[in-house]
């Protein structure tokens, strides 16, 4: 990896992974007692993840798009060549956020009586970033 910045990239994707990896196994693990009905997650930690997932969010999703469209465009419009061709740094970061969203999302939906609204907001953020990859995806095959 020669690119500084893809590292910084990298390290950023992965303080997203570790930060919603552990909210989701923590809640997912939560046993509720008398004295704690519902899992605290720490404010910091909260603000964080919500930062990382935000941005990791609109990166992926906007670099897909931007990504996509230059590859159609060397390859004459064939979408599935345009997708096979995309960067591996993009296909990591779209795969990551997908597959945390998605573990997110499968947690909150099994824990709602426990899970905290932080984890309801990233589920329903990761639908958006679907729907921004879909107009991303879509966009970039119009032929306007």
């Amino acid at each position: 990896m020669k690119n500084p910045l893809l590292i910084v990239a990298f390290i950023a994707l992965a303080v997203f992974v570790v930060l919603w990896g552990w909210i989701g196994f923590y809640v997912w693990n939560f046993e509720p007692s008398k004295t704690e009905a519902a899992p605290v997650i720490p404010v910091a930690t909260g603000i964080l993840a919500s930062l990382f997932g935000g941005g990791v969010a609109t990166s992926t999703a906007a670099l897909l798009g931007i990504e996509l469209r230059s590859r159609l465009a060397q390859s004459n419009n064939k979408v599935g060549t345009a997708v096979s061709s995309l960067s591996r740094p993009v296909w990591i970061g779209v795969v990551a956020y997908l597959v945390v969203g998605v573990f997110v999302g499968i947690v909150w939906l099994t824990h709602q009586t426990t899970a905290p609204a932080i984890m309801a907001v990233f589920a329903l953020m990761t639908v958006g970033w679907l729907v921004g990859v879909l107009v991303a995806a879509l966009k970039a095959t119009s032929n306007d």
